[in-house]
């Protein structure tokens, strides 16, 4: 029975350590390019952001890619806010791996949003902080 117990032991005490060394491991850097600018439009009484991006390089080995825009109702707070709308998902394939989208601050409603992204692969996930576009300058 003593030896049991201590390869039992020896056991509980190992697999903690290959755990967190399996979760060290993992490399969960990108490499992409994402940015929101004003679209002028003339004669629009609507004001036009653009969000652009571009995964080409990161689609290959990403489970899923996910562009989250959130509209802000309290834009004083900018990215601290806590009233916001219902949150838009621009979710990443090979036909929209470089892409725009247009964002109306007449269809959302608001004055603003944030925006971040969100990166899946079989071994980590990594979110983006989130970036504030205010549609009043």
């Amino acid at each position: 029975m003593k030896p049991f117990l201590r390869l039992l032991m020896l056991l509980i005490l190992i697999i903690p350590v290959f755990v967190v060394a399996q979760k060290s491991s993992n490399n969960c850097e990108f490499n992409f390019e994402i940015a929101a600018v004003s679209a002028n439009k003339i004669g629009a009484s609507d004001l036009i952001a653009e969000i652009n991006w571009d995964f080409n390089e990161i689609l290959k080995t990403s489970k899923s890619i996910v562009v989250e825009v959130v509209p802000i109702i309290d834009c004083f707070k900018k990215e601290d806010a806590s009233d916001f709308k219902k949150t838009i998902l621009y979710k990443i394939n090979s036909q929209n791996a470089k892409s725009t989208v247009e964002i109306s601050h007449l269809n959302l409603m608001t004055k603003c949003f944030k925006f971040r992204v969100i990166l899946k692969t079989v071994s980590c996930e990594k979110t983006t902080d989130w970036t504030y576009y205010n549609f009043v300058q």
